[in-house]
């Protein structure tokens, strides 16, 4: 929903029915004459109006015959987390409304005549940052959603390295697990995380893309480390940038597996390693190599190629001496990563 649509249902909690007609007026007069206002006069009207559909704004009194403001705000936040709530009460207190605004009231207003003008922009506004928080709150899960389908975590640390907030995905490449919190029966400590945390951050690529970032913005670097002694290494691509935030100078970063990622690098580097060394061979090496890989012996091979078995055996020392190895098996492998026996 956008945060400029108009407000369609608001729900008034108030055993006052002067007051009710005041705040009644008040918003259809300065938001819509065809806003739908539910009442709630007492708890049965509060039930069943919490029962039905939800709304975008409450506004309740504070001292009530059946219960108070407090009580009104904490119900419908337990059902309705996004639903703004304004208190407007003549009987409240200082204390009061401070406690309230711990509670997760979005504002206070004091009943009075000439505060409904007041009243009416308080209303406008919470409405407004529920909607805007409810945005934000969707965005993230989403982002967070896709960014555990692509194996990348968020971390935040001071510019030591020391661990202020962290994803589920940090800890899972880390090779933790359980939550933060846990410790023992499956779950390991705060303590066992930034230990992991420090190991990467001192790898040679990770300190030089931080101290790069701390200049230019914006760093990344990928390393391979290993975080337990019976997982084998991983590469892990790692992008910094530096913030300000409360604690002074912070970086934040995204930590991503890009493991699958080298090791088809790697195959494709070899690939083409192994092409540029086949491609020494003369075309009667080439042949003779492939009827090597395939498991055929020499004399099979001579009589396939119509030459003498004598000559198949120099073909094989020579073709051995181009590809730069010492044995047959390695001249396999490197014409099967060549794709000579396809």
């Amino acid at each position: 929903m956008s945060t400029s649509e108009p407000i369609r249902r608001v729900l008034l909690v108030d055993d006052s029915p002067h007051d009710r007609a005041l705040v009644t007026r008040e918003l259809r007069n300065a938001l819509s004459p065809d806003l739908e206002i539910v009442e709630a006069r007492d708890a049965d009207e509060l039930n069943r109006a919490l029962s039905a559909e939800p709304f975008e704004l409450v506004i309740t009194d504070y001292r009530l015959r059946w219960t108070t403001g407090l009580d009104v705000l904490q119900q419908v936040k337990a059902r309705y987390p996004y639903t703004a709530v304004v208190m407007f009460t003549a009987t409240g207190t200082e204390e009061i409304a401070v406690e309230a605004m711990k509670t997760g009231l979005d504002d206070y207003v004091i009943k009075n005549p000439k505060h409904m003008v007041r009243l009416r922009s308080a209303a406008l506004a919470a409405v407004q940052r529920m909607r805007q928080k409810r945005r934000s709150d969707q965005l993230e899960i989403r982002l967070n959603l896709l960014l555990q389908r692509l194996s990348v975590g968020v971390f935040r640390c001071d510019s030591v390295g020391r661990l202020l907030d962290t994803s589920d995905a940090v800890r899972r490449l880390l090779g933790v697990a359980g939550p933060p919190e846990a410790s023992g029966s499956g779950g390991e400590s705060v303590a066992e995380v930034q230990r992991r945390f420090e190991r990467l951050l001192a790898q040679p690529e990770v300190r030089e893309a931080m101290r790069r970032a701390g200049l230019q913005g914006v760093s990344e670097a990928e390393t391979r480390v290993a975080f337990l002694p019976d997982r084998p290494p991983m590469w892990l691509r790692i992008v910094i940038t530096p913030a300000d935030g409360p604690e002074g100078r912070v970086f934040e970063g995204l930590v991503e597996d890009v493991t699958e990622r080298k090791e088809a690098e790697r195959q494709l580097q070899r690939q083409a390693a192994a092409r540029e060394r086949c491609a020494r061979l003369a075309p009667r090496e080439r042949e003779v190599l492939r009827q090597v890989v395939a498991g055929v012996p020499n004399k099979a091979i001579a009589r396939i190629l119509g030459i003498s078995e004598k000559t198949v055996e120099k073909y094989r020392a020579s073709l051995i001496r181009k590809l730069g190895v010492r044995t047959t098996a390695e001249a396999v492998r490197i014409a099967a990563e060549a794709g000579l026996h396809e």
